[in-house]
């Protein structure tokens, strides 16, 4: 039976990574956890393995994201007969460390959904670039360990239509696979919906660090959600849950301005959700990819993108990329636009 290398650094990856692999099962995986230095971040990934079940993969290994970690990996994919893959599963393609081991472990690659940061790394992808995201020292010090992949066949597994991935693109990927969440689902539908009426939140906000990021600033992203909330009448209903890397302090703030109830999830979202750990009859977010996957696992639920205009971005932000996230959730949610 063939192999699979599978690399990923967040639970949304390890999701899509289950979905592949539930569909194509006739592989072995192997998965290897980056640790990005969020505890939170690895904590939900070991938290979604147990849930998800071993029987989809072989082993499991929690490796730190460091050069040490590069090296490791490539003495093993180079002196052990055992890491010889048939395929690649990666989870982000912006990761340098994920863009070195990929380039030298001799299997076809199959880059997964890590939602919206897709969409800004499908151009790399397409034209099978070799650098590194990042410019800095150490990055072009790296750099010399990424082989040639021009001969290498790139697949997409995405839960983002072909059409709107690729738009703009006059070349396109080796092959692309509909990530449907068919699976995932399927997993979920013998839970029994036990929830009683008074732990129904009128509005879930699904949190974005587009604010820690520095793609906009605090003040308009509350503002914004603010403007929401006071529109559809739910000010004190509403469930806010936060991004892993949205700092404390602004939650503070969105707890005591908005009067949310902010709730920190053990797992992503989506499982949470379909766990019936969160309910909710309308779904909201600016730009969180979460947003088009849930609307595409439920049924008879209200999902609203909050548009933003230009002008709210930080200067010498590319726009082009938030556009077409709007673009994708457009696709399958109501844009009510900020003023």
């Amino acid at each position: 039976m063939e192999k699979t290398l599978v690399i990923v650094e967040s639970p949304f990856q390890l999701l899509s990574a289950y979905e592949y692999a539930s569909r194509y099962n006739s592989s072995i995986y192997d998965i290897v956890i980056v640790e990005t230095g969020s505890k939170n971040n690895t904590q939900q990934m070991q938290e979604t393995l147990a849930i998800l079940g071993g029987d989809f993969y072989q082993s499991v290994s929690i490796i730190k994201r460091s050069c040490f970690f590069i090296f490791s990996i490539l003495f093993k994919a180079i002196k052990s007969s055992k890491m010889n893959y048939k395929k690649i599963l990666i989870g982000d393609y912006r990761s340098n460390y994920i863009r070195i081991i990929e380039s030298r472990v001799n299997a076809n690659t199959v880059v997964l959904d890590d939602g919206i940061a897709l969409i800004s790394s499908i151009h790399d992808i397409v034209e099978k670039n070799k650098s590194l995201i990042s410019d800095t020292m150490i990055s072009k010090l790296l750099s010399v360990l990424i082989r040639d992949v021009t001969r290498k066949r790139y697949s997409v597994f995405s839960m983002i239509p072909k059409n709107i991935l690729l738009r703009a693109h006059s070349t396109t990927v080796d092959s692309y696979v509909n990530n449907d969440f068919s699976r995932i689902k399927e997993l979920f539908s013998k839970k029994n919906d036990t929830r009683r009426e008074h732990e129904v939140s009128k509005v879930c906000i699904i949190g974005s660090p587009l604010s820690d990021l520095n793609y906009l600033s605090e003040d308009v992203y509350i503002a914004a959600l603010e403007q929401f909330i006071r529109f559809h009448d739910c000010m004190g209903n509403v469930l806010y849950i936060p991004h892993r890397r949205e700092n404390p302090s602004k939650l503070d703030r969105i707890s005591n301005e908005l009067q949310v109830e902010v709730k920190l999830l053990s797992n992503p979202i989506e499982i949470s959700v379909l766990q019936g750990e969160i309910y909710a009859e309308t779904y909201i977010s600016i730009t969180s990819a979460a947003l088009y996957s849930l609307s595409k696992m439920l049924q008879d639920k209200n999902f609203y993108h909050v548009y933003l205009n230009e002008c709210y971005y930080s200067p010498n932000i590319n726009v082009d990329v938030f556009e077409k996230a709007y673009d994708l959730l457009g696709t399958s949610t109501s844009r009510f636009v900020y003023e």
